[in-house]
């Protein structure tokens, strides 16, 4: 899903910046309290390829920051990478 936002798109509209919300929405409760490194690594690369849309940008990148903070050494060091 982190390929989604290199696609182009039609004008940005309300519509549009749902379907954003919603796909963040969905991968924030997918790996909330998750212990799983792998769904966390999926996450990371979503967030990042969020990061790029101007509806979810703010959003994206808090919860980037926020995983550098994670417990698990791995995806921190995960989080720098990408």
């Amino acid at each position: 899903m982190s390929f989604l936002p290199s696609y182009p798109q039609i004008p940005e509209s309300n519509i549009q910046w749902k379907r954003w919300l919603d796909t963040f929405n969905v991968v924030q409760k997918t790996h909330f309290r998750s212990g799983n490194v792998r769904k966390l690594e999926a996450a990371v690369h979503v967030y990042s390829g969020l990061a790029s849309v101007y509806v979810v940008r703010k959003e994206a990148l808090g919860k980037l920051c926020s995983l550098l903070l994670h417990s698990f050494p791995k995806v921190c060091s995960f989080v720098l990478s990408v």
